[in-house]
């Protein structure tokens, strides 16, 4: 159990609230898709992105432990202007860790939807992260729902919303999410 929250809060932090830059080879997350249909645009910029974790649910979990996660957690990071050019579902978290997929994301239209998914540790159970919400050249909000299916420890649900303002232009020296 206790193993369980460690890897979910991990793919919380890392994978919602990164705020050093990090990517890969090509910027781009393994099977990540470009942004199609109306040339609705993140602006490029310094971005704050706040999360707040909506719904935990944890087999065994101890009365009112969801209440004490943390809310309204606040990250800044920089989207380039290639980033703001064909987004996917790394553009604000980073580059997935290994063994990870994308799968469907599409931000048009000024709708963000997909899904992120993980293999456990040691093979054990898998991490699934949809997606879905809305955008503006300036602005994003979505909802994150996670499951992670960890075999005889019954997994972890959990919900989060993450919403997105630009602030202004990237300080010197910071470039990239």
């Amino acid at each position: 159990m206790k193993n369980l929250l460690i890897m979910a809060g991990l793919v919380l932090v890392v994978g919602c609230n990164r705020e050093s830059a990090e990517t890969a080879a090509d910027g781009k997350a393994p099977g990540a898709g470009a942004a199609a249909g109306p040339a609705i645009r993140l602006d490029p910029g310094e971005w704050e992105l706040t999360t707040s974790i909506k719904a935990l649910g944890v087999p065994g979990m101890p009365a009112g432990m969801a209440n004490s996660m943390p809310q309204g957690r606040k990250t800044k990071i920089c989207i380039t202007p290639e980033d703001a050019d064909g987004p996917d579902g790394d553009i604000f978290s980073g580059p997935q860790p290994a063994g990870c997929r994308q799968e469907g994301y599409s931000w048009s239209g000024g709708t963000i939807s997909g899904a992120t998914i993980c293999p456990g540790p040691a093979g054990a159970g898998e991490m699934r992260m949809a997606m879905s919400g809305t955008y503006a050249p300036q602005s994003f909000d979505a909802t994150v729902k996670m499951n992670v299916a960890a075999g005889s420890t019954g997994g972890m649900n959990m919900e989060t919303n993450v919403s997105g303002r630009r602030i202004g232009a990237c300080p010197a020296g910071k470039t990239g999410a």
